[in-house]
């Protein structure tokens, strides 16, 4: 017959308070060569089964992978409870964890402070947010556009937590315009859009990503992209990312360049519901020969111009 670990003994008996000290040392700080008492007896006994009953609960509740529609989704407490979720959504979602106390009735043999993890995984190019339920208490950014880990910790009989414990963004490429040393950035045409270089990768991992002849290619996904490049003496001068197959720009900041270097930055997120190619434009007052595009140092290094980086948040 298999033993019951929700039994907790003198769970509603009498216990003393007993000081980590005391614990680690045995009976002997507590009650010296005397037997021990039924208080000091019922604690020991008491917070040896609490160990035991969560660890039968970690146990009891190992991880369940699951997908979940693309819809707007209440987690229930038996789905929770060492789930792994995978959802693809077509536009923002909202998942509502169960109640705190569904979850811990759930949760056989808790006691305050028993937790587990959880996993969502958003495998799409929209959000997904978790929600509380009531009683639940949420800590941290609850916006999953990739892979996130939760912990849901008991408080109470009837209130919990969920807490972030991580957030994963690991596929990511460097591209920069890379030339070498002693050669300056090239030539600006002034008054148009003008293609900037970029013809070396630092760092690639986002699988179906590439660069070539100037174009970046990206695959289906969602992106957070950060950008920069010189414009050398041209005056007013400002960068551009463009999708060129749906000619949708991302704009950079305004600069000026009057007799000096200087560079226009570009912060953008965006979503791609397919493969799409991505170019670098750049626009200034001025036309300069040579080195509009960025002055070179001549340090007996690379010279590096125009760069970008780009993550795959979702």
């Amino acid at each position: 017959m298999p033993e019951d670990f929700t039994r907790i003994f003198a769970s509603t008996g009498i216990k003393a308070t007993i000081t980590d000290s005391d614990y680690n040392g045995g009976w002997v700080p507590i009650v010296g060569d005397q037997a021990p008492d039924t208080p000091d007896f019922n604690a020991v006994m008491n917070e040896q089964d609490r160990k035991l009953a969560e660890l039968n609960d970690r146990s009891a509740n190992l991880v369940t992978s699951s997908d979940i529609p693309d819809a707007d989704a209440t987690l229930t407490a038996a789905q929770l409870i060492g789930g792994e979720f995978t959802i693809t959504p077509t536009a923002a979602r909202t998942l509502t964890t169960d109640t705190a106390a569904n979850i811990i009735a759930e949760l056989t043999g808790s006691v305050d402070n028993s937790n587990f993890e959880f996993t969502i995984i958003n495998s799409g190019v929209f959000d997904a947010t978790l929600v509380e339920g009531a009683g639940v208490t949420l800590v941290g950014s609850m916006i999953v556009n990739g892979a996130a880990t939760f912990r849901f910790r008991r408080l109470t009989s009837s209130s919990a937590s969920v807490t972030r414990l991580n957030y994963v963004h690991n596929q990511k490429m460097i591209v920069v315009d890379q030339k070498a040393s002693g050669t300056a950035g090239g030539t600006i045409t002034g008054t148009g859009w003008r293609t900037r270089d970029l013809n070396f990768v630092i760092y690639n991992n986002i699988v179906g990503a590439s660069l070539l002849n100037d174009v970046i290619t990206l695959p289906l996904g969602k992106y957070q992209v950060s950008l920069s490049a010189p414009i050398n003496g041209a005056n007013r001068h400002k960068v551009k990312l463009t999708n060129i197959d749906d000619t949708i720009d991302y704009i950079g900041t305004s600069e000026s360049s009057v007799g000096s270097t200087t560079r226009s930055f570009l912060d953008c997120v965006f979503s791609i519901l397919s493969e799409k190619n991505f170019k670098v434009f750049h626009y200034s007052q001025s036309t300069v020969a040579n080195s509009g595009f960025g002055l070179q140092s001549s340090f007996g290094v690379d010279e590096i111009y125009t760069q970008i980086s780009i993550e795959k948040i979702g």
